[in-house]
C-alpha cells in the first residue's frame, strides 16, 4: 500500500509541471520528424537495399518514439543530486527502500501512459500482423532503462558529476540500441556486438517483437538483463553507502 500511495503522491506533484510535460512531448515529436525526413531522403536517393520500405521505416521510428516517451526519465539526475546534496541521508530513513522510492517516482511520471498501454494491448488483439507480446516487452524495457539510469546515478558516490557517464550511455543506446537506425541494417560485426549488450533490449527488441520478428525468447533475454542490472544496482548502492557522508555540499 505504501508503494501505491507513494506513486499517487509523486503523480500529483509531477502533474503540476504541465509546461515541462508539453515541451518534452514537443521536442520528442520534432526529433521523430527530423529523423524520418533524414531516412526517407537517404532511402530515396541511393541504390542501397535498406531492407525497409518507406512505410516500414516510418512505423519503426514512430514505435521508437513511443517507447522513448514511455521509458525515458530523469532518474539519473535525481539519484545523483540526492547523493551530492546529502538528501540521501533522509531518503534511507524512510520506511521504503531508496530503489523503490525512485522507482515509484518514475512510474508516477509515466502513469498516464499506462492507460495508453492498456488501450494498445486491446487494439493489438485485433491486428494479427502485430504481436501482443510487445506490451510485456515494453514494460521490461522500462525496467531495464530505469535500472541502467539508476545505476549511473549511483556513480555519484565516487565522482563529482555523472553527466559525462550519462552522456556516454545515451550515445551507446543511440548506436547499439537501434534508436538511430535499425540494427538489421548494420553489418555482422555490429550485430554480434549488439547481441552481447543490453542496449538493444531497450528499444530495438520491443519493435521487433511488435512486428513478430522476435518471439518470447527475446523477452526472456530482456528479463535476464533486467535482473542482472537490478542485482548490480543493489550491490553498488550498498558499496556506495560505505563512502557516503551526510554533510551536503
Amino acid at each position: 500500500m505504501k508503494f501505491f500511495k507513494l506513486i499517487k503522491l509523486y503523480f500529483q506533484r509531477n502533474f503540476v509541471f504541465r509546461l515541462n510535460f508539453a515541451m518534452s512531448w514537443g521536442t520528442t515529436i520534432l526529433k521523430f520528424l527530423f529523423t524520418i525526413l533524414f531516412w526517407l531522403c537517404a532511402m530515396n536517393n541511393t541504390s542501397y537495399d535498406f531492407l525497409y520500405s518507406n512505410k516500414e521505416m516510418i512505423v519503426y521510428f514512430f514505435v521508437i518514439m513511443l517507447i522513448g516517451l514511455f521509458i525515458e526519465s530523469d532518474v539519473t539526475g535525481k539519484v545523483a543530486d540526492s547523493i551530492f546534496d546529502g538528501n540521501l541521508a533522509t531518503d534511507i530513513l524512510k520506511p521504503i527502500s531508496h530503489h523503490t522510492l525512485y522507482f515509484a517516482n518514475t512510474i508516477a511520471m509515466k502513469l498516464f501512459l499506462f492507460v495508453a498501454i492498456v488501450c494498445i494491448s486491446i487494439i493489438l488483439i485485433f491486428i494479427p500482423s502485430y504481436s501482443n507480446l510487445f506490451i510485456i516487452s515494453l514494460l521490461v524495457s522500462f525496467f531495464i532503462n530505469f535500472e541502467m539510469n539508476y545505476l549511473i546515478g549511483l556513480f555519484a558516490f565516487w565522482t563529482n558529476t555523472v553527466w559525462g557517464i550519462s552522456m556516454v550511455n545515451t550515445v551507446l543506446i543511440d548506436v547499439f540500441g537501434g534508436r538511430l537506425f535499425p540494427i538489421a541494417l548494420s553489418g555482422l560485426l555490429m550485430k554480434k556486438i549488439c547481441a552481447y549488450l543490453p542496449y538493444q533490449y531497450i528499444y530495438y527488441v520491443p519493435t521487433q517483437i511488435l512486428e513478430r520478428k522476435f518471439g518470447f525468447e527475446a523477452i526472456l533475454m530482456q528479463l535476464n538483463y533486467a535482473f542482472i542490472l537490478f542485482l548490480v544496482s543493489k550491490i553498488v548502492f550498498k558499496c556506495g553507502l560505505k563512502r557516503f557522508e551526510a554533510v551536503g555540499v
